[in-house]
């Protein structure tokens, strides 16, 4: 199983670091997934986003914890812009902020979800591909 994760990712050209029975793999600059390949051919896909990205910040967290660590972050800026707008001027801008951040962050949010699903979901099928040809 090591063999054939080790082959697959040299044949498409990802960065990838090995120590013991776990794959490190560079999808995108902000995203690592790892591979963890147990000796009873079991397999474990996890996604982490390295330290100073758009979507967690200084902090290294999954994609689960990044969406919880962002909804928690948008509800404290919006009670804090709520705040605000009730001392000064009724005036769009800090409400046109809030929803150009939110946006943004939603399709980062899109689209880091869109890369992990898509790399486990190749992993899979090189794993089932082989496990078809052994059966062969």
């Amino acid at each position: 199983m090591k063999e054939l994760i080790k082959e697959k990712l040299e044949q498409y050209n990802y960065k990838y670091s090995l120590h013991g029975n776990k794959f490190k793999v560079k999808v995108t600059p902000a995203l690592e997934m790892s591979i963890y390949c147990s000796n009873t051919n079991k397999v474990i896909i996890k996604d982490k986003f390295v330290a100073w990205n758009f979507l967690s910040g200084s902090i290294e967290m999954n994609l689960k914890n990044t969406t919880i660590f962002n909804t928690i972050g948008f509800f404290i800026i919006t009670i804090m812009i709520m705040f605000v707008d009730d001392f000064t001027e009724h005036s769009p801008k800090s409400l046109l902020i809030f929803l150009f951040l939110a946006i943004l962050v939603i399709i980062w949010t899109i689209y880091y979800s869109a890369k992990i699903e898509s790399f486990r979901n190749m992993v899979v099928t090189w794993i089932e591909s082989s496990k078809q040809k052994n059966e062969e």
